[in-house]
């Protein structure tokens, strides 16, 4: 047999300590590696995390754009009962006549509608419809006609206004203070069919 210079007790030592520090190192590998492996789990997961947490909120919003959408549509449909439709100039006859009733005007003539240009800010998808109306009245009384009329119909504007006095020369007290009028508005018109 061969004698060896270290004994037996130190190389069973030097086996367990080389044994251990490869154990030691491997572990430390191993480790890392499964730590590494993990921490990249973690990414994927936070990643994944904030894409759902997108998406739930995209999803929140397309619910709350849909709920706008859908009060857009009524109050669209609330304004569209102002606006004149099917035949204007009954509508028209049928308004001037609602507001002309409670006070002293005298209606000569309400011209039927032509077309006319869109020309309101915001544009309106609608043909315009241009309405004459002529007749004679008290001032105060017209203003409160023309007031109240725009007011009740914000979407009808007002073009041309012509005012002058009704009589000239020897007239009555009376007659003196009432005004011969012509004005022209135009109004969105929706259509019930091609013509206006």
């Amino acid at each position: 047999m061969i004698k060896t210079d270290i004994p037996k007790k130190q190389q069973i030592l030097l086996i367990v300590l080389g044994t251990a520090f490869i154990m030691v190192i491997l572990l430390y590998t191993v480790i890392h590696f499964l730590q590494h492996i993990r921490e990249s789990a973690n990414d994927k997961i936070d990643s994944a995390q904030a894409k759902l947490d997108k998406y739930r909120s995209m999803v929140a919003k397309s619910d709350a754009i849909q709920t706008m959408l859908t009060n857009l549509w009524q109050e669209l449909e609330t304004v569209e009962v102002s606006v004149p439709k099917g035949d204007v100039y009954l509508w028209m006859l049928k308004n001037v006549e609602r507001f002309g009733a409670g006070s002293k005007i005298e209606f000569n003539q309400v011209e039927p509608p032509r077309s006319g240009e869109p020309d309101s800010i915001p544009t309106l998808p609608y043909p315009t419809a241009v309405f004459t109306v002529s007749g004679v009245a008290y001032y105060q009384d017209f203003g409160l006609f023309l007031a109240d009329f725009e007011n009740s119909f914000p979407f009808a504007r007002l073009q041309s206004l012509d005012l002058e006095p009704a009589a000239y020369g020897r007239a009555g007290d009376q007659e003196k203070e009432k005004l011969r009028f012509k004005f022209e508005f135009n109004t969105p018109a929706k259509p019930s069919s091609d013509k206006l």
